[in-house]
């Protein structure tokens, strides 16, 4: 990353901290000190909330301050389908096309297998397109269940009726990532794979360079550690949706397969943990999830956002990963207790 660059995120970092509410003291003086060493050495702004549903309280760092959901907001989205499900209002088996030329950039595998000039449209459904987006954090897929509630109102609609705040939907996916990478998204009918990679590709340096310090300043499509991980507590209590939702997301969210070396990166081998990334090329690098403690400890709810580190990608993961395994050891050491 180039000093010009890393001025401009960082000074843009800075505004929008400041628009924030002041960061609450975490449960544990040693816990506390930890997360700021972590967060200080990213060279960035990392914001932390955590919840033990079965008590030990909230651990807390930044945790009132909005950052960049990337594919995060994916959670939200996911949320207000089932909501659709559960009324009858949508069926999972519901049939949805795909075609050619209506494609997102950025994560996913549907791009991909359309990759040949004159590829068919694609045939899917509902539950499939949301399988592909949160285990893989496909942006077509997202973009077309998005389409399909009809835009981001839907999905404030049900945050408003869930009562959480601080959660900001108002862009498709695709248009995130050519708002923050800094070229113009073209128009449906024209988005094949050939031309999203094109204008990828052939992005100016300095153009994604203004493009992600402006990105950081807008206020849209932001949320606050604590509201992410309210969003998953009225999952996991089962106010959110039925019960057969509720475990058709959790379940689809265990099988995520993007950042792997996030929140899970340290965690022991083999504990559960559902979660959903979210990536912006130098801008933002997120997870949030559910730990499940062992011998009966309950859940942990994290949210962990970092935005504007120099850092390389491997390295902000892995101060994801110990921030996490640190909030992990406090909890599962609470529980002992």
């Amino acid at each position: 990353m180039s000093h010009h660059r890393r001025s401009l995120v960082l000074c843009a970092a800075a505004a929008l901290v400041g628009a924030g509410r002041p960061a609450a003291a975490a449960t544990n003086p040693q816990l506390q000190a930890e997360l700021h060493r972590i967060a200080e050495a990213t060279g960035g702004r990392m914001g932390v909330s955590a919840l033990g549903v079965a008590g030990a309280g909230r651990v807390q760092l930044d945790a009132g301050v909005r950052y960049p959901m990337a594919s995060t907001f994916k959670v939200a989205l996911a949320m207000a389908l089932l909501d659709q499900v559960d009324r009858h209002a949508l069926s999972l088996s519901e049939p949805i096309e795909v075609r050619a030329g209506d494609l997102s950039p950025g994560s996913g595998e549907i791009n991909k297998s359309m990759v040949d000039e004159g590829s068919p449209d694609r045939a899917s459904h509902l539950g499939e397109l949301l399988e592909s987006m949160m285990v893989v954090s496909d942006n077509t897929a997202t973009d077309h269940l998005l389409a399909r509630l009809s835009g981001p109102p839907a999905v404030m609609a049900r945050l408003r009726t869930l009562g959480i705040g601080d959660i900001d939907v108002s862009r498709p996916a695709g248009q995130l990532v050519a708002d923050s990478w800094g070229f113009a998204l073209p128009r449906a009918g024209e988005r094949d794979r050939r031309s999203l990679v094109r204008l990828l590709d052939r992005t100016p340096q300095a153009a994604r360079e203004h493009a992600a310090a402006k990105f950081i300043e807008d206020p849209r499509d932001t949320a606050t550690p604590d509201a992410m991980v309210a969003l998953l507590a009225a999952l996991v209590s089962g106010k959110a949706l039925g019960p057969d939702s509720t475990t058709l997301l959790l379940d689809t969210m265990a099988r995520c397969k993007t950042g792997p070396k996030r929140i899970k990166g340290q965690l022991p081998r083999g504990l559960p943990v559902a979660h959903k990334t979210g990536t912006l090329r130098h801008v933002a690098t997120n997870d949030v999830g559910i730990l499940t403690l062992p011998r009966g400890g309950g859940r942990v709810i994290v949210a962990i956002d970092l935005i504007a580190s120099p850092l390389p990608l491997a390295d902000q993961e892995r101060a994801i990963a110990s921030a996490a395994v640190a909030l992990y050891r406090y909890y599962a050491h609470a529980h002992a207790r």
